[in-house]
């Protein structure tokens, strides 16, 4: 029975599993299974086996959270949200909540991203209620609370902090910083979409004579449309390499950065693009990277335009393209260890609904006066280690 076989296989590499992920106690923490525990291990193997695993069928902790009903307690302004993290109960959160992650001890005219980029991105109430959740398993200043919070508004590479180099350890690595959504007019919140985005760059180039074209829209909405012909595992990350031929190990690097090269078997009109905008990653001028892509390609490939996307605005290789974050990482809330986190289905490594509006001061985008920062720990290198984003 193929049950009796994993077992099997799982109790000869024990030691393997346990060297692994080490530091932890149990399947239910990101972590090792003691050697000396062989009789719980089996038993636990033994439950979950009756399960009739398949890749699409994972026991992750979606089945076990809590409900929103009409009984919930809940968060219906960044006071009562911070109330909710400070007691360490879950909350349902309002849809006309959002948060972001940002540099620590934040001044009222910070910016969410760096001042530069036209766009800042939010998660919405499904993030916020994965924070809540995170920081009741984990405690109010954990690491993993952090990385988890990451990992959910679709961080691929993650960061050890936003703060200064050779701060205290013990010191914010980020701001957490939870507001209302401002409404309506150009500096109002919209759904990331890549109709949104080509109407928005064409908007901006038309008086120029530049726009990006149908086709390469056309190209890009039927890639992410049809996942299933990109190849295992059939996710957006897998469109990105489809699109650009760069390898998905030097996409979704875990942590550095996201490498488009040669090298990585990007393709030469791809790496043309990249070469025009590549000094405007991560920090640069928005527009002013379009119009050096503009200037070097008049009329952009999908694959140009693509590259071009994550370069100017921050559409990483693991962008959906259609308003919901994913992370091929597994959320620490899920990790249930090696063997059984890379069962975890793509389906179930889509986030919450994500926003961008104007990458204005926070002093502006807090028009209610009601925003809130939440101190976020800095993330240990051990805690990285232990992620994981493989399929089987």
């Amino acid at each position: 029975m193929a049950g009796n076989r994993h077992t099997a296989i799982l109790l000869s590499t024990i030691v393997v599993v346990s060297a692994t992920c080490s530091g932890s106690s149990g399947l239910d923490e990101c972590g090792s299974v003691p050697e000396t525990d062989a009789n719980s291990l089996l038993q636990t193997i033994q439950r979950r086996e009756s399960l009739e695993y398949s890749p699409y069928a994972y026991p992750g902790s979606q089945t076990e959270d809590p409900e929103c009903g009409p009984d919930q307690d809940r968060a219906t302004t960044p006071d009562l949200y911070k109330k909710c993290w400070e007691d360490g109960r879950f909350c349902c959160v309002s849809n006309n909540l959002a948060a972001s992650v940002m540099p620590p001890n934040p001044t009222d005219d910070a910016t969410i991203y760096p001042r530069a980029r036209y766009f800042a991105w939010a998660g919405t109430s499904k993030d916020m209620e994965t924070a809540l959740k995170l920081r009741i398993k984990y405690g109010d200043f954990s690491s993993l609370v952090t990385l988890g919070i990451q990992v959910a508004v679709g961080f691929n590479p993650v960061f050890n902090s936003f703060g200064e180099d050779g701060a205290p350890p013990d010191d914010p690595g980020f701001a957490f910083l939870v507001l209302e959504k401002r409404k309506g007019g150009k500096g109002g919140t919209t759904p990331p979409t890549f109709a949104y985005f080509f109407d928005w760059v064409n908007e901006q180039f038309q008086s120029d004579g530049f726009s990006l074209g149908y086709h390469a829209l056309k190209q890009i909405l039927l890639t992410y449309a049809n996942l299933g012909s990109n190849g295992a595992p059939y996710d957006v990350a897998q469109a990105w390499v489809n699109l650009t031929g760069c390898s998905r190990h030097c996409s979704v690097p875990v942590t550095g950065d996201v490498e488009i090269s040669k090298e990585c078997g990007c393709q030469e009109d791809v790496l043309e693009a990249w070469d025009a905008t590549r000094s405007f990653n991560g920090s640069g001028d928005t527009i002013k990277c379009f119009k050096a892509l503009f200037k070097k390609v008049k009329h952009p490939t999908a694959g140009q335009t693509r590259v071009a996307f994550h370069a100017c605005s921050d559409m990483l290789p693991i962008f959906t393209g259609f308003g919901l974050g994913y992370n091929p990482l597994v959320n620490p809330l899920d990790c249930k260890g090696p063997y059984f986190s890379c069962k975890l289905p793509v389906s179930s490594r889509y986030d919450g609904p994500e926003i961008v509006f104007r990458n204005d001061p926070v002093q502006y985008l807090n028009e209610s006066g009601t925003a809130r920062y939440i101190d976020l720990a800095q993330v240990r290198q051990s805690d990285i280690n232990k992620l994981d984003q493989s399929f089987c």
